[in-house]
């Protein structure tokens, strides 16, 4: 359903439809977040609203609260990142002024950010992260198609938690859903993470190997983070930033021999990749938002050499792994 605005005196009004068509720009329920009346909005949340055109004066307002406004390098999208963190479970508006006119939206925070009265409740919880169960936003409009490969899963294990926390990391096999990839390093979070913010969490950086379409890519600088339910038993407001390496995806655009292929790809987009650790330059930034952790009924078991585990197969035919006493 598309806004509908009828403001007196603006030029190209048709009241009768519901529509305002001054300068043509329009937006739409589907391409706003958050969106009219929802009441899952969450309190560390970005507003991001996307225009049927470009509008180099649009921006956007919020009522009662600051915070920094801007656009897109081709100001088809809008955003608004709040100064402070929201208060959760409260009911906000902000106002969109654009070409045509202002929108005035209202919504609802979700739960989290709620207090966590006993940190150590989430001590020896694993949760399952799907990057499919959140959007990518970084490659600005290029999201929608990495989506469709990045169906990576991770489990998160809380080893300690008080006023600072720590991880164990693993990557999930993706023939075998619900299970840690035996033949994957773990991810080793070097240093425990400030957790004077509870139930909110920032973990990272590391560097870990993924497979993509059965392609395997190192996501560096790899940072995630997110805010626990008051109980423990899930989190929400997931956050995955990082840099891949785009050459062993060439192969998915149809060009294997090419190592700048993606790179190209997103370039149509106004995307450029950026320097891997090696000094070339096709490596790709990547964000995802949105993301959510479910309580997982696994453990992580630490791997410290990949290819180098009883349950993978890889590891009988790898020289530098020692196999002695397995299957006995």
């Amino acid at each position: 359903m598309i806004l509908a605005l009828a403001l007196a005196g603006c030029d190209g009004t048709n009241a009768d439809s519901g529509l305002v068509e001054a300068c043509g720009v329009e937006i739409s329920d589907q391409d706003i977040w958050p969106a009219p009346n929802s009441s899952d909005f969450y309190y560390r949340g970005t507003i991001e609203v996307h225009l049927s055109d470009a509008d180099d004066t649009a921006e956007i307002s919020m009522d009662g609260v600051t915070g920094t406004t801007w656009r897109s390098d081709d100001n088809k999208t809008v955003y608004f990142t709040p100064d402070a963190p929201l208060e959760p479970n409260t009911e906000y508006t902000y106002t969109v002024s654009y070409c045509t006119a202002d929108a005035a939206i209202t919504f609802t925070t979700s739960e989290l950010g709620g207090t966590m009265s006993d940190p150590t409740i989430i001590e020896g919880m694993v949760y399952d992260l799907a990057l499919d169960s959140g959007r990518i936003v970084i490659p600005e409009g290029v999201g929608s198609v990495l989506e469709s490969y990045l169906t990576v899963q991770i489990f998160l294990e809380v080893t300690s938690a008080g006023d600072e926390i720590e991880f164990l990391g693993a990557i999930g096999d993706e023939d075998v859903p619900g299970q840690q990839d035996y033949c994957t390093e773990t991810l080793d979070f070097p240093e425990a993470a400030d957790f004077s913010e509870a139930p909110y969490f920032k973990i990272g950086p590391a560097t870990t190997n993924i497979s993509v379409a059965g392609y395997e890519i190192t996501i560096e600088d790899m940072l995630i983070s997110g805010t626990f339910s008051s109980d423990g038993t899930w989190f929400g407001g997931g956050e995955l930033s990082g840099s891949i390496d785009t050459r062993p995806l060439a192969v998915l655009v149809g060009d294997e021999e090419e190592d700048d292929a993606v790179c190209n790809l997103v370039a149509g987009f106004g995307v450029s990749c950026i320097p891997c650790p090696d000094g070339t330059n096709f490596c790709l930034e990547i964000k995802a938002v949105d993301l959510v952790g479910t309580a997982a009924d696994t453990d992580v078991e630490e791997i410290a050499q990949g290819d180098c585990h009883e349950n993978c197969d890889a590891s009988w035919e790898n020289e530098e792994c020692d196999t002695t006493g397995w299957g006995e």
